[in-house]
């Protein structure tokens, strides 16, 4: 074992080198713990948004009156290149009765290609075919709060229920239930409508004596820009109508970026926050080396007497430094994968570690320990020889 050793492994200078250690370590930990809650929410954000509907662009009239979404204009923008689906979007508020009881529902106008757009989860039964859409068939889907409601189980496939738009009412039969989880509808519409029903929207159209849809939803081919689509798109449907400006495109997928990026710059500020730590921990390193030169300072007056240059002895302390710095970053990396990891085997959180940015965090910890480390070094390579020879402290 070198005298240049001898801090890490003897007395007081021992346990004041852990606490110091344990510092780094709690510094990193922390900075670690809060990049990967970050990376795992900005996963799950992506996730959930997605599952919502936010990967489309949506396509609606900016003068309803002039308003000719229908049918043959699904049909047109489902035939262009940058398209691979395009759905029609009816919706209207009404009132559902079933076994002699009454409930507010959202009608929601789909045709067969709806549950791909604004992604419903079949629980039970089926969607209604292209057949039953073009036919406009008097059938529908529920979601499973409003099955639950009315019979206090989930399947009610084939039951019967009627549906009252304004003065007008017809009766559907069930032919499929709907997990009624967050989507891009329930999510538009907040808390306050109970439970949505989901028809062909050529029947509700029929029903409601209207001529268009509300909206277009519409998914892009990979790669292809939404702003530019949704401009091309809104100039197709342009042109058919025979006016200029007559529909407007809004574009999910970049709110769901701009989340996504809220999202980041929060990560992004806690991090800071936690690095904090990191710099309190680099005090503590310039605190214990200064203690670390003052205690050798006979050792630093032979080592010089004998031939050590101030690069040798400033290197030496540097050194002693990063290694306390290094030891506290494994630590403090280790811990914080070790937490996450437990928590996906007890808890089934999805983690998602980036090895890069764990490393990332390790080094620049060791540059936080060689800033903090390099003052005190210089103190012990500018000492003179017969001077630190003299010293008794």
């Amino acid at each position: 074992m070198s005298v240049g050793s001898a801090l890490f492994f003897s007395g007081r200078g021992n346990k004041r080198a852990r606490l110091t250690i344990l510092g780094v370590a709690i510094g990193v930990y922390s900075v670690c713990t809060i990049a990967i809650i970050g990376m795992t929410g900005r996963q799950l954000l992506d996730t959930e948004l997605g599952r919502m509907g936010f990967d489309c662009i949506t396509i609606s009239p900016t003068d309803k009156s002039l308003n000719q979404l229908n049918t043959e204009s699904t049909q047109l923008v489902a035939q262009l290149p940058e398209v691979t689906l395009a759905a029609p979007l009816v919706t209207d508020f009404g009132q559902l009765s079933m076994r002699g009881m009454v409930a507010n529902v959202v009608a929601c106008g789909i045709d067969q290609s709806g549950q791909d757009i604004i992604h419903l989860e079949l629980l039970h039964g089926r969607m209604f075919t292209k057949g039953e859409t073009a036919s406009a068939s008097s059938v529908c889907v529920v979601d499973r709060a409003l099955a639950e409601s009315f019979y206090h189980r989930s399947n009610i496939v084939g039951k019967q229920l009627t549906l009252t738009i304004g003065d007008k009412s017809e009766t559907f039969t069930v032919i499929g239930v709907v997990q009624d989880d967050q989507n891009i509808l329930t999510n538009l519409a907040g808390d306050y409508i109970p439970a949505f029903l989901y028809l062909p929207y050529t029947r509700q159209i029929q029903m409601t004596q209207r001529s268009a849809v509300d909206q277009l939803f519409i998914q892009l081919t990979d790669g292809i820009d939404a702003e530019t689509a949704g401009t091309n798109i809104c100039g197709v449907l342009d042109r058919e109508a025979g006016y200029r400006g007559l529909y407007r495109s809004s574009d999910l997928a970049m709110q769901k970026d701009r989340l996504s990026r809220i999202f980041d710059g929060i990560t992004l500020v806690l991090m800071g926050i936690g690095g904090v730590s990191l710099v309190v921990s680099g005090l503590s390193i310039m605190t214990i080396m200064t203690s670390a030169v003052r205690e050798r300072t006979k050792e630093i007056g032979i080592k010089k007497a004998i031939g050590a240059r101030k690069r040798d002895i400033l290197l030496e302390f540097l050194a002693e430094a990063l290694w306390l710095t290094f030891r506290g970053g494994l630590w403090g990396t280790g811990a914080s994968v070790a937490t996450f990891l437990l928590l996906r085997v007890v808890v089934g959180l999805e983690t998602r570690i980036s090895m890069g940015l764990l490393a990332g965090v390790l080094l620049f910890s060791l540059l936080i320990g060689g800033i903090f480390g390099v003052v005190p070094a210089r103190s012990a390579a500018r000492l003179s020889p017969v001077e630190a020879l003299r010293w008794d402290g």
